[in-house]
Formats: C-alpha cells, structure tokens, sequence
C-alpha cells in the first residue's frame, strides 16, 4: 500500500516521504495515529503544495535571522550594567533573557531561546562571549561587557 507520511518515523521515512508498506501496517498503526495518510492523487498533490509553503517559509526564516545577524553586527559591543562587589564578582548573575531584553532596547527583536550563554550565567565583571543563533545553524558570536554600576 502506497502512503504520505505526515511525521517522520524512526527506520521508515521523513514527513512528506511517499512510502510503500504492508496493509495492515498501515490500517492497524499509521493510518489510527495518524501518522500517514494514503497517496491518492489528490493527498499527493496536496502534500506537494504544504511542501512548497514550507519551502518558502524557511527561506523566510533564514533571511530573516542574516537580516538580525547584520544588525547585531553593527551594534557591536553589548554592555550590561550590574551591581557587584570589590572581587569583580556581580550580585546575581547575567542571564538569557536579560541579554534578549538589553539587545531588544537597542532596536532589535531577540527571542531569549535564540541566546545561547557559553559558559553558563555570566557572574563576574568583563567580557564575555555569547552566542546569538535566530535559526538552525545561522549564528554568530556577540560580546557582552558586564561593568560595574555605581
């Protein structure tokens, strides 16, 4: 029986993927999970359109996080003022979404799930380093300057 699966399954296929499988596979577990439709030419035809929409949104996405990288770029040097004591060590500590919110402030729209902290919190005054990825594999290394507040 020929099927379109609707998500991807471990040793069978990826979503979208036009399979081949034996009837009661796919009567008994795929079709009652909803897992795989069956590929009549309409469903194929309709998967190759949801395919297409798909296609042009990740083209969206992906332009749009190199826009936000160049932007970033330009700022340069992110700096975070924070209360700390004489050891150069902050009360607290310097977050995701602190750096998300100081970044938005500046004129950019940044997600705290896009900032990926290195080295965990940051804790002591200076620069640091963290990673700033708006999308699969598209990323880029921004410097933060932690300095005392008086």
């Amino acid at each position: 029986m020929k099927i379109i699966l609707i998500n991807s399954i471990k040793n069978l296929g990826k979503s979208g993927q036009l399979k081949t499988v034996k009837n009661g596979y796919a009567r008994n577990y795929l079709f009652p999970k909803e897992l795989a439709i069956l590929a009549t030419p309409e469903n194929i035809l309709k998967m190759k359109k949801q395919k297409i929409i798909y296609e042009k949104k990740k083209l969206f996405f992906i332009s749009e996080a190199k826009r936000k990288i160049k932007e970033i770029k330009k700022l340069g040097t992110i700096i975070i003022f924070v209360k700390s004591n004489t050891q150069k060590k902050i009360f607290g500590s310097v977050n995701a979404s602190q750096i998300s919110k100081k970044i938005t402030q500046l004129g950019i729209v940044v997600k705290k799930n896009e900032i990926k902290l290195n080295d965990g919190l940051l804790r002591y005054l200076g620069d640091h380093f963290v990673t700033y990825e708006p999308y699969k594999n598209i990323n880029i290394n921004i410097k933060i300057s932690i300095l005392c507040k008086k």
